[in-house]
């Protein structure tokens, strides 16, 4: 169900990147792309790759490189009825919301609470119009791009699709070894 694949990297690493993908024969890939200081930045960036056509965008962190054909596919078909769509999986443990003074300030129940993952898919049209909005306000943050179109497209549902616990995040040592 892709069509097309554009790489975001880090400075620096672009030419590893581009012989990576010369020397492997990833068809699919259409770019290598220089990202930016931030990953709302690097999202911004991609977009304005892609050209202001209509299409279905999907945006995976290299950091979870066992994402599995079926999260991908639950992704696309997800964006036939769905103009945004997450990847989360349930939570086995409890979650605390801490407040500044280190105290528990929260306990959501846990049949609510989900892990994101990614990919995070979107309709291109809704993730552009989602930025356009939040690269005017001067409080803008966000740790996903989800969490851009929660906030300033609200009218827009996320829908979510089920993740899988092998899609781990690979940031810590003990994650490598588990990866392996």
């Amino acid at each position: 169900q892709v069509d097309e694949v554009l790489v975001m990297m880090a400075a620096g690493h672009l030419d590893a990147a581009r012989a990576i993908v010369r020397d492997g024969g990833y068809d699919k890939v259409i770019d290598v792309v220089e990202g930016a200081e931030t990953r709302n930045a690097t999202t911004l960036r991609a977009l304005e790759r892609l050209g202001p056509e209509e299409c279905h965008v999907l945006f995976h962190d290299a950091v979870r490189p066992l994402v599995t054909p079926r999260i991908i596919g639950d992704c696309f078909d997800a964006l036939h009825t769905h103009a945004a769509v997450d990847v989360a999986i349930p939570t086995a443990d409890t979650i605390i919301e801490v407040g500044p003074d280190n105290t528990i300030r929260d306990i959501p129940p846990r049949a609510a609470l989900r892990r994101g993952q990614t990919p995070q898919a979107f309709r291109a049209s809704v993730i552009r119009a989602a930025y356009e909005k939040a690269v005017r306000d001067p409080d803008f943050t966000a740790t996903d791009d989800c969490t851009v179109v929660l906030r300033y497209c609200p009218e827009t549902p996320i829908w979510v699709v089920p993740g899988d616990e092998r899609n781990l995040k690979v940031t810590e040592p003990i994650d490598l070894y588990l990866a392996d």
